[in-house]
């Protein structure tokens, strides 16, 4: 999570280990970033598992990484 974050508090960083190289690609929505924020708080989330479905590259000096989450789990 990025409390520091200028444009948004509860913004949520989105990191992918692809081929053993970490790299941020983005943020969770704003609008699911609380949400999600909450489960983290309260290590309910045990993992996340997501494979890209869509990159758009048609925006100026960045592109959006569309996720799709094939499936998670809460910490028991």
């Amino acid at each position: 999570m990025e409390p520091e974050n200028e444009f948004d508090k509860n913004a949520i960083k989105v990191i992918a280990n692809i081929n053993g190289n970490i790299h941020h690609i983005g943020h969770v929505p704003k609008k699911e970033n609380v949400y999600v924020g909450n489960l983290i708080k309260e290590n309910a989330i045990d993992y996340i598992n997501a494979e890209v479905w869509y990159v758009n590259t048609n925006l100026d000096n960045f592109f959006k990484v569309f996720l799709l989450v094939l499936n998670w789990a809460y910490v028991a």
